[in-house]
């Protein structure tokens, strides 16, 4: 076994590690950041939906 797949295995490895942490934060309900309804964000102003649709006919004249 050479040094690239040494290093391939690392990677792949790692990948998994990775990927394992996300699924445990999901499944142990973990929560950090935005999304997590903390009330902690910095959101001061709500933001203004603008819906965008055909322009409104203008009466003629």
């Amino acid at each position: 076994m050479g040094w690239q797949d040494i290093v391939a295995i690392a990677a792949v490895l790692g990948a998994v590690g990775y990927l394992a942490s996300l699924v445990w934060k999901g499944v142990s309900g973990e929560r950090k950041g935005c999304g997590s309804a903390c009330g902690k964000c910095s959101a001061s102003e709500p933001v203004e939906v603008v819906s965008i649709g055909p322009a409104k006919a203008s009466p003629p004249g």
